[in-house]
C-alpha cells in the first residue's frame, strides 16, 4: 500500500492554531478547507480514505484538533465548532512556550 503524501496531524496542528488564532469559532468543515487551501490540497488528495472509509485528511486534522484540546490550547464551541483559548493565544504570541514537537515552528509576527 502507497504512503500517503498529506501531511500528518503534528504538521497541522501549528497551521490549526494559527487559524484559530483570529478567535473566531470555525466550524470543522470550515477549518479543514482551509487548512487543505494552505497545503493546496488536491480533490483526489481529499478523497483518499482509510480502511474503515473515513476520509484521510479529515481525519487527521481531528486528531489534530484533539491534541491541541489536550494541551489546552484549542476547546470546542459547540457540535462542530473550534475555537482558540487563551493559552493557545499566549503560544502564538510567544507567552507560552511550544509544544515540544513542533520542533521548527515559531510564533507568527502578530503586531
Amino acid at each position: 500500500m502507497p504512503v500517503s503524501s498529506l501531511p500528518q496531524s503534528t504538521e497541522i496542528e501549528p497551521v490549526l492554531l494559527e487559524l484559530l488564532g483570529d478567535e473566531k469559532e470555525w466550524r470543522a468543515k470550515d477549518v479543514v478547507n482551509a487548512l487543505a487551501c494552505h497545503y493546496s490540497l488536491t480533490a483526489p488528495d481529499l478523497e483518499e480514505r482509510l480502511p474503515g472509509g473515513l476520509k484521510r485528511f479529515y481525519h487527521r486534522c481531528n486528531f489534530a484538533k484533539q491534541d491541541l484540546i489536550e494541551a489546552g490550547l484549542v476547546e470546542s464551541a459547540g457540535y462542530g465548532f473550534w475555537r482558540i483559548t487563551k493559552r493557545g493565544l499566549d503560544v502564538l504570541s510567544g507567552k507560552e512556550p511550544r509544544p515540544r514537537h513542533w520542533h521548527d515552528w515559531q510564533p507568527p509576527n502578530r503586531g
